[in-house]
């Protein structure tokens, strides 16, 4: 098993574990999950992300096949005068949940973000996720509601 930075030729597998992400979260809130699909630009905009200086995309890979990966973005904090980790997609592949991957992976998440002089790292997740308890006991706490709107 092997921790890295993402490379272009990761983005298939990255779009496949971003889509087990997707279909496992509905599926846990209880929404169809069936129509989950890939962007038709996702392929172009992930290889501008782990081109771009102020994102961090880790993956695990194991026997030539990515298990787990973390998207992550620097973000300026102003009035805090500092900047910020944000994880905005964290997934590890069903079949290896519970085996401390996911603890691997966030621990070397935190370490990245200490090197590039992080404070704080922020993350999102959905209401009703198991995944909730995994952050919390991290040390991660709910701290603010967000809201969204789909620009159409």
């Amino acid at each position: 098993m092997k921790i890295r930075k993402a490379n272009q030729s990761d983005i298939e597998q990255i779009l496949d574990l971003l889509k087990e992400l997707k279909v496992s979260g509905y599926t846990e809130m209880g929404m169809d999950s069936t129509d989950v699909v890939i962007g038709s630009n996702s392929s172009e905009l992930c290889k501008e992300v782990i081109d771009d200086n102020s994102s961090l995309v880790l993956v695990v890979e194991e026997n030539d096949k990515l298990v787990a990966l973390a998207v992550c973005y620097l973000l300026p904090k102003i009035f805090d005068g500092e900047k910020r980790l944000l994880i905005e997609e964290f997934v590890v592949t069903e079949s290896k949940r519970g085996s401390g991957l996911g603890s691997l992976l966030l621990d070397t998440v935190e370490t990245e973000a200490k090197k590039l002089g992080v404070k704080t790292v922020k993350l999102t997740t959905g209401t009703k996720l198991k995944a909730n308890k995994f952050y919390q006991k991290h040390g991660y706490r709910h701290f603010e509601n967000a809201y969204r709107k789909k620009l159409e």
